[in-house]
């Protein structure tokens, strides 16, 4: 059974991508995880929820938006630049 929810107010989403793969335990809800699962954003494996690359795609532009969130992890890894990237 899957859940609406807008995904880019996401905190498993969020989640996911500052903590990187996770334990089934220590998910905030798994009725979120299961949505992610279901929409493609998500993926399980033997007790690990990790995000797929349409996750991490959403996961960035999420986080972009979420700057005003009192959280600011994930706003600080989706707005950091890649080391190898030069200056325009």
């Amino acid at each position: 059974m899957s859940v609406s929810f807008n995904i880019y107010q996401s905190e498993v989403l969020m989640q996911l991508f500052v903590e990187g793969p996770t334990w089934d335990g220590n998910l905030v809800s798994k009725s979120q995880r299961d949505a992610l699962v279901d929409q493609g954003f998500a993926d399980r494996w033997n007790g690990w929820n990790f995000l797929t690359q349409e996750g991490i795609v959403a996961a960035v532009a999420g986080g972009l938006a979420a700057r005003h969130w009192f959280d600011k992890r994930w706003y600080k890894k989706a707005s950091r630049r890649p080391r190898y990237a030069r200056p325009a």
